[in-house]
């Protein structure tokens, strides 16, 4: 089984910690990822492959968290897509 990633790992943990503090995640879940994602790619070569495996560890995280707050993960998916191309 492939070790999680720091960007899945992040974004799950932010996402949790906002679901307890009563914050509303469809707000919170842009911010979240882009931060994450824009933190991981400032480490690594831009490529193709590392945009792609970012974004795709970011959503895994998004959908982690919304299983975990028991929400719908498709109410926050499309904020979450939309701090990924930001």
């Amino acid at each position: 089984m492939k070790e999680e990633s720091k960007v899945t790992q992040t974004v799950r943990e932010a996402l949790v910690k906002a679901a307890e503090e009563g914050r509303d995640l469809k707000l919170k879940v842009g911010e979240i990822t882009r931060d994450a994602v824009k933190d991981a790619l400032e480490k690594t070569e831009l490529t193709r492959e590392a945009v792609k495996d970012t974004a795709g560890d970011a959503m895994k995280g998004v959908i982690d968290a919304a299983e975990i707050a028991k929400i719908e993960a498709s109410e926050i998916v499309k904020e979450a897509s939309k701090g990924i191309v930001e």
